[in-house]
């Protein structure tokens, strides 16, 4: 009997906040405040060999963020400067915001956009009587000093090692559940040794694309396909990103990140010279820091249950916000379903690891994630492959029957 093997985010640690208005945050109570997002509609970064189109009908090449990926990120910041009235100084926002990104065009240009949103110009910035000078001020945007912070490094645990043997059964077993539909993939898209944990990512990527740049798909690709493509898709990258408790995968894409986070919510409760003036720090990253993070947290398993809405593959500028309140509490929140028209009307999840409360005590939450943690040596020497530690799967993944 045929049972799709389906995609899950671990539900009891989660619930929704209504959406009807959106919830106004006491700022009043807000200590510090850590965004993170992935960048905007971009075009793909592959090709496959039937591709049709190809790099031609992406104007800025392959990679580059789209027009629908600027707007994304600008009607994201003005949902944050909704969301978040009252905290900012908005005179002061540029000592008060620290914004930092990886290295690459799209980042840059999402995270500027963004800031566009969130910070247009106060009576007292405005640089000309233009009316682009009465709606932006140029807002600093920072590359990270540390690559590997947001995933930029190659790490040779997740990039060249093969796949734990547990981990390949999975695989295997995804591959021999649906072989007569991934063999029409193969001769539909020409990549003949295209597999789940190799390849499918290639095509996926190039349809998601596609798809949301409103580009005409290939006539094989009904939206049936496309959605098993997409749900296939999802169970590698959970897989690949550490999802399901698998310690060493979650410590390389979110461990030093959140490590990172956590250091700086302890430093404001400290007081820290370098923080006083700061309120907010800003990341624009990719799906495998927002994935990462989600590991960490316990909040990225898959199962044999449907998928919680967008909670896959993390979407084009998906968002996590962490907040820091005054009685040195954390309370986490996920903006996931960044495709939808008016999504910067809605509000996010709110998330909850298993084993703490809502706004989780921030000593507790480090210490209910210290698995992932590395220290800064231990994370080059996993990523060199210079150690053959082996960590444990904290929950172990289920192979389908």
């Amino acid at each position: 009997m045929y049972r799709p093997f389906l995609l899950a985010v671990a539900i009891a640690g989660l619930f929704v906040v209504a959406s009807h208005a959106l919830e106004k945050v006491n700022t009043n109570d807000l200590q510090f405040l850590i965004v993170i997002f992935r960048h905007g509609y971009r075009a793909t970064a592959y090709t496959y060999k039937n591709d049709p189109y190809g790099e031609k009908v992406w104007p800025g090449g392959f990679s580059s963020l789209t027009t629908g990926g600027t707007l994304q990120h600008y009607k994201l910041g003005k949902y944050l400067a909704k969301r978040y009235d009252g905290y900012i100084d908005k005179e002061r926002a540029i000592r008060e915001v620290y914004t930092q990104s990886t290295n690459y065009d799209r980042t840059l240009q999402s995270a500027a956009a963004n800031m566009a949103g969130w910070f247009p110009p106060t009576k007292n910035e405005v640089w000309d009587k233009t009316p682009l000078a009465k709606a932006w001020r140029p807002f600093p945007v920072r590359m990270s000093s540390d690559p590997a912070l947001l995933g930029e490094t190659d790490c040779e645990v997740i990039d060249k090692r093969p796949y734990r043997p547990d981990l390949q059964k999975i695989f295997d077993a995804i591959e021999k559940e649906h072989k007569e539909f991934l063999d029409m993939v193969r001769r539909n898209s020409g990549e003949s040794t295209m597999t789940v944990a190799k390849g499918l990512e290639q095509v996926s990527d190039v349809l998601r694309c596609q798809k949301y740049a409103g580009i005409r798909l290939p006539a094989w690709v009904t939206p049936d396909v496309y959605n098993k493509i997409q749900y296939l898709d999802n169970l590698r990258f959970h897989i690949w990103v550490g999802g399901n408790g698998d310690v060493e995968r979650t410590r390389v894409n979110g461990g030093k990140l959140f490590k990172y986070f956590m250091d700086l919510f302890a430093n404001k409760t400290k007081n820290a010279k370098d923080l006083q003036k700061r309120k907010a720090y800003v990341f624009a990253s990719h799906d495998n820091s927002v994935g990462g993070l989600l590991s960490v947290l316990d909040l990225y398993d898959y199962g044999l249950t449907n998928i919680e809405k967008n909670m896959a593959i993390p979407l084009y500028a998906n968002t996590l916000m962490f907040e820091l309140y005054k009685d040195n509490t954390v309370r986490i929140l996920h903006k996931n379903d960044t495709t939808e028209n008016n999504f910067e009307n809605t509000d996010p999840i709110v998330l909850k690891h298993a084993k703490c409360d809502v706004r989780c005590p921030l000593t507790k939450l480090v210490e209910l994630t210290k698995d992932y943690l590395p220290t800064t040596q231990e994370w080059e020497t996993e990523c060199e492959d210079k150690s053959r530690r082996r960590f444990p799967v904290k929950r172990p993944v289920r192979i389908p029957q």
